[in-house]
């Protein structure tokens, strides 16, 4: 019915303008009305075509901003002509064609085009066109300008503006968005800041109330298709979500899952810390890396989609082009490796690479011609990684050699997969930092754009120089999460390397997702971030290979459960063993398996850093995915939402249960109703997934082991003491731990005889030492301590004392099967944990022997 009114009304494809009259484009979501009046036609509502959401709008429709602060609007123009409508492509458009009223200034353009467009979804595009002359410039174009009595939220670099449940936001991550209602940048928690400087030019020169605006800063006219000069803005949204009653965030989230890169996992094996998978010959890097790697996997259903040279693969210092091959007689170019893949199976080649040739010689890209990024006398240091030089963007001559680089890599060695490293966006040359930033990030999409026109299943991840613009992903799969390559987390105390690397990620992932102290997150689910991959080798601190099996399958699940597309594997492959191997292989085989399932990962609870219980739920087709991480000793309770803040899409009052698949599989008692907060009581130092779906639980209660023996403890000085019986029976795990909230050693005995632990580890104000009791089974132990300063104690005189019993006991559970299910890394046994000393103990450091 829709489409036959619209062919009645478009049998009159122009509309004279200068009567007052209402124009509105429809369609089964939206309707967008404008006033056409006075030589001028302005957007004046958005609402639902059922007549709800109505939002009222007194739009300029555009600023133009000069260099020497004139502006121009609608106001300063007048129609050219009637209001044309159309159907294109099956959207239905809206063009206002604008001539200049009064030329006093050169500079300013003479015409300006306005098009609306509505397709079948709840979302309107508009594009602002400016006419002008050869050598023209502007400093800002605002493609968004409008107020309104409704109050607006959000905004900021790359983000959208909330108005309602509207979304107003730009096709572009490097613009703007502003309001009058209390605007506040938003404050994501970047390792590196770029710093671009904007002059104040994202200030409002004619401010009123309920003022909305998204800008960009083109700069200079550029040649059109038609051989006229002007600037085509930045393609804005106006949106909401199909259903009605959804948030602006909810619908936001709509819009980019349409219009993105469609979502895919990528797992794959990247050199960059192992050493022995750098030399790229098809001997070494397909039969000692490749072929180990294939086999290890394939009894568990993993398969490698790619294996990645990372930087080191190209002649940094070449006199021919930027992105040579290397011509060494130990490497074979790339097509032959690329080549052997092929002939072996699925996995293809990957590459690294850095778009503006950071980590490539500077001196060699001089002199072949190309030009730095930086002028003289240039602060570097006001730029993020200022240590790192690089090239010029905007260069003709470099981006023409990097384009036959990229051929090489996509047609010739058939890559497909880029890890796009290091990206400044950046160049000093003649430029004001803001439009030096949009004329680089243009030249970066449009680099993107010409690896996918040479191969459109190109896997694109964008690592450092990224920030949290939704819209990013129309151009990439993935985002770098914008910390460090990886850290140890030691902020809460933790016995394995490995726990302190999730704490790591998670860390940073709170500040910028989860942090109520910050800003709202950014609306990307934290399964489009690249994490920096299961690190397995002798390059990095995490693997010390103290760690118990177990902690490697929290350590492994962890990383996939958060549900990254992008998973990378940067292993040895001779220093796994089965057990390890069956662990990464079951892990990541689930991982993909249930991609669909994990796309939509938002992080809940608590700051992992402080030892708060956490996770992330995922809910796609309502179903969810519930990962749940107790980085403390002591039992927590995760509170997590269960509605439209987790992206849970389904009615309030259903009836869910659950089942844990991970470090067990066992049926939930929990009956889950969606609109209430879900309790999950949350073991000590402990990682579980669970699966969530409709319906009722089949069980009564969860199974539980013995309860712990009873103890007895004593403080005083500098010393402790305590009593333990120890269970006669088999014990996966039955840990003393001993945790000084200072940098102090320990002294201990077990039954009169001297000790040492087993396992110890260090953070920035704690040290942690754990006994394995298990040699003790069925023994009553006397346990006596003493805490000694030590050179690190940096003249300590005091310290928190804090004492722990982490077991795991055995439970009658049955085996159970099933397919694409994670690592059963405790199906026969349950964690307990239990506190023996109080932390706010505080005992007198000997300083003697």
């Amino acid at each position: 019915m829709l489409k036959t009114l619209f062919a009645l009304l478009c049998t009159v494809v122009a509309i004279p303008a200068a009567a007052e009259e209402t124009i509105a484009l429809q369609n089964a979501h939206i309707r967008i009305e404008f006033s056409s009046g006075a030589g001028a036609c302005k957007t004046t509502r958005l609402v639902r075509s059922d007549g709800t959401d109505a939002l009222d709008l007194h739009s300029d429709q555009f600023e133009i901003l000069l260099f020497d602060d004139s502006r121009f609007t609608v106001d300063d123009y007048q129609l050219d002509g009637p209001v044309n409508r159309s159907l294109v492509d099956g959207k239905q458009t809206l063009r206002l064609d604008y001539i200049r009223k009064a030329p006093t200034n050169s500079e300013a353009p003479s015409a300006v085009t306005v098009e609306f467009a509505l397709g079948d979804g709840p979302y309107v595009h508009k594009t602002v066109r400016l006419k002008m002359r050869q050598g023209a410039r502007i400093d800002r174009l605002q493609v968004l300008r409008f107020s309104t009595s409704s109050r607006a939220s959000r905004g900021g670099f790359g983000q959208p503006v909330f108005v309602g449940n509207w979304f107003f936001g730009v096709d572009y991550p490097g613009f703007y968005s502003r309001h009058s209602d209390g605007f506040v940048e938003p404050d994501f928690y970047y390792r590196w800041n770029y710093n671009i400087e904007l002059d104040d030019r994202d200030r409002e020169f004619a401010p009123r109330a309920g003022l909305v605006s998204l800008f960009h800063f083109p700069g200079d006219a550029r040649e059109q298709t038609n051989g006229e000069w002007g600037i085509v803005g930045k393609r804005a949204v106006m949106g909401i979500s199909r259903q009605p009653g959804d948030t602006a965030e909810l619908g936001l989230f709509d819009y980019i899952a349409e219009t993105r890169k469609p979502p895919r996992s990528y797992l794959h094996y990247n050199n960059w810390y192992s050493p022995e998978g750098k030399i790229l010959s098809v001997e070494n890097f397909i039969d000692r890396v490749y072929r180990p790697i294939k086999e290890n996997l394939a009894p568990y259903g993993a398969v490698l989609d790619g294996m990645v040279p990372d930087h080191g693969w190209e002649n940094s210092k070449s006199f021919k082009r930027i992105f040579e091959p290397k011509a060494d007689p130990r490497y074979d170019l790339l097509t032959k490796i690329s080549q052997a893949l092929i002939d072996d199976g699925p996995t293809r080649l990957g590459a690294w690479i850095a778009l503006d040739g950071t980590n490539q010689s500077i001196s060699h890209g001089l002199a072949i011609g190309y030009k730095p990024a930086y002028v003289e006398g240039f602060d570097r240091a006001e730029r993020w990684m200022q240590g790192k030089a690089y090239f010029d963007i905007l260069d003709p001559r470099y981006v023409a050699d990097l384009k036959e680089s990229l051929r090489y890599l996509l047609v010739d060695a058939k890559v497909n997969y880029i890890k796009h490293d290091f990206n400044h966006n950046f160049t000093s040359a003649g430029l004001t930092q803001r439009h030096a930033r949009e004329r680089c990030l243009d030249t970066t999409l449009e680099l993107l754009a010409y690896q996918r026109s040479l191969n459109p299943a190109i896997y694109q991840n964008y690592t450092n120089g990224s920030w949290f613009s939704p819209w990013w992903l129309q151009h990439v799969d993935t985002l770098w999460m914008m910390s460090g390559d990886s850290g140890g987390g030691g902020e809460w105390p933790q016995l394995s390397l490995r726990d302190g690397a999730t704490t790591y990620r998670d860390r940073y992932f709170f500040q910028s997702f989860n942090n109520p102290e910050r800003c709202p997150r950014p609306v990307i689910p934290i399964a489009n971030f690249m994490t920096h991959g299961i690190l397995f080798s002798r390059s990095k601190p995490f693997t010390d290979f103290n760690d118990t099996l177990h902690d490697w399958a929290n350590y492994v699940m962890m990383y996939f459960a958060r549900g990254t597309l992008l998973k990378e594997l940067y292993i040895t492959p001779e220093l796994l063993d089965d057990d390890h191997w069956r662990v990464l292989g079951m892990a990541a085989n689930w991982a993909v398996h249930n991609q669909d399932r994990l796309v939509n990962t938002v992080q809940v609870g608590g700051d992992a850093a402080k030892g708060a219980v956490y996770g992330y739920v995922s809910w796609v087709d309502d179903r969810a995915i519930l990962t749940v991480r107790n980085p403390d000793r002591r039992e927590q309770t995760l509170t997590v939402p269960f509605d439209s803040t987790v992206y849970y899409r389904g009615k309030r009052g259903r009836s869910y249960h659950a089942r844990a698949i991970y470090p067990f599989v066992e049926e939930m008692p929990w009956r889950l109703v969606s609109g209430r907060e879900m309790s999950i009581d949350v073991p000590g130092d402990s990682v579980l997934v669970y699966e969530i779906e409709p319906g009722t639980p089949t069980c009564d209660r969860v199974i539980r082991p013995a309860a712990l023996p009873p103890f007895q403890s004593w403080t005083g000085g500098g010393t402790f003491e305590l009593t333990l019986h120890i269970p006669d029976e088999h014990l996966p795990r039955w840990d003393l731990l001993i945790e000084p909230w200072a940098l102090v050693d320990l002294r201990m005995t077990i039954n009169g005889k001297t000790v040492v632990p087993h396992r110890s580890a260090e953070g920035k104000r704690w040290r942690l030492y754990a006994f394995d009791l298990r040699e003790y089974r069925g023994q009553t132990l006397s346990v006596r301590g003493k805490i000694l300063a030590s050179a690190a104690s940096e003249g300590t005189v005091r310290a928190n004392l804090e004492a722990w019993l982490v077991g795991d006991r055995q439970v009658a559970t049955p085996t159970l099967r099933g397919e694409n299910l994670p690592p059963a890394a405790a199906q026969h046994a349950r964690r307990l944990t239990q506190r023996l000393i109080d932390r706010a103990t505080v005992v007198r450091v000997i300083t003697g022997p």
